[in-house]
């Protein structure tokens, strides 16, 4: 079973947490999430993305 394969069977819980991701604005420490939120805890940063990636694709002209 090659990577990507494995990938493909996580479900959305599994995943996040290789998404969700921590970073320093202003001195304060964030948590960022793809949808382009950020958040002062991981949980929400986590809940945000699990929203995100459950939701269709609509491509931004």
């Amino acid at each position: 079973m090659r990577n990507i394969d494995r990938l493909r069977s996580m479900s959305l819980e599994e995943i996040t947490p290789y998404l969700v991701y921590r970073t320093m604005i202003n001195k304060s420490e964030v948590w960022c999430s793809p949808s382009g939120y950020t958040f002062s805890n991981k949980d929400a940063a986590i809940e945000n993305c699990i929203h995100w990636l459950d939701k269709e694709y609509h491509k931004e002209n």
